[in-house]
């Protein structure tokens, strides 16, 4: 993925500075001139590539405040805890009581919460905590190596969903590849375990 991006990335420079010599030649203007002029209006250096991200590290980017949000939504439509809502409502209430509009409830449990209920979350928890002590157990047993390494794309994934939106409410490249991962995650337990996947403990 890492490739492809820096490929992407290398292929718009090249198209931004042809665009700039061209806008340059009809213009009568060196290429150094029009980007001198670019900096002009917009203050920043073009060629300069380094981002610099001016929040603490304590800012949640708001996230709190669409967490907290669960609650008037619940109590203007209580209904929600055992029916949920369309995809299209989720945020309709959240977004009257938050002075910003947000798409989503940035976390993934939330979110499948608002859509399904109360039963569609524990079914939602009751999977996530089984696939934690497989993860759990299989991570500190003796299987190899490139099984762990699996673990930790899993876990990665999961802990992302705490902070976004891209698992079971959406079909998302990374909620497939989740579901991939996780289906061969309970393969390698069940082969590491038969005995505890037979009888269907953890």
């Amino acid at each position: 993925m890492a490739g492809v991006a820096l490929v992407g990335h290398g292929v718009y420079l090249a198209i931004y500075y042809k665009e700039e010599e061209v806008s340059a030649s009809a213009q009568g203007l060196a290429p150094e001139e029009t980007a001198e002029t670019s900096q002009e209006q917009t203050g920043t250096v073009k060629n300069d590539m380094t981002y610099t991200d001016e929040r603490s590290l304590l800012d949640d980017s708001e996230r709190l405040m669409i967490y907290e949000s669960i609650i008037p939504t619940m109590e203007q439509e209580p209904l929600r805890l055992l029916r949920g809502c369309l995809c299209e409502d989720v945020m309709e209430i959240s977004n009257q009581v938050m002075p910003k509009t947000k798409p989503h409830f940035h976390n993934s449990y939330l979110q499948a919460f608002n859509i399904t209920g109360l039963p569609g979350l524990g079914l939602l928890l009751a999977f996530s905590l089984l696939l934690v002590v497989k993860i759990v157990r299989l991570f500190f047993s003796s299987a190899p190596m490139e099984q762990k390494v699996l673990l930790m794309i899993l876990t990665g994934i999961f802990s992302y969903n705490l902070l976004e939106t891209s698992l079971f409410v959406a079909a998302d490249t990374r909620a497939f590849i989740y579901y991939i991962v996780a289906g061969t995650v309970l393969a390698c337990y069940q082969d590491r375990f038969p005995e505890a996947a037979a009888e269907g403990t953890a």
